[in-house]
């Protein structure tokens, strides 16, 4: 796809940038730092678990919606 239609900053077309930012922010809070990956897997599983998954679903619903509104009036058009 062109990148004059496909811009690199457009979060409203990747939402699934929005759950890994909010993940991580929750993952290192109160500035956690991992000795180890396993460390890591617990936490990242632990946080996981206190994710409302219905309102990521419903991020992910609307983005054809806003891709299509993007697509017929430009990418400026969606951004907000």
């Amino acid at each position: 796809m062109p990148k004059d239609i496909n811009p690199t900053e457009f979060p409203q077309g990747r939402p699934i940038e929005d759950f890994f930012g909010q993940l991580a922010q929750e993952v290192y809070k109160n500035g956690l730092v991992a000795s180890n990956v396993n460390q890591l897997k617990r936490r990242i599983l632990r946080c996981l678990r206190n994710v409302d998954f219905s309102a990521v679903h419903q991020k992910c619903v609307t983005v054809r919606r806003i891709l299509r509104s993007c697509y017929e009036n430009g990418p400026n058009a969606c951004l907000h």
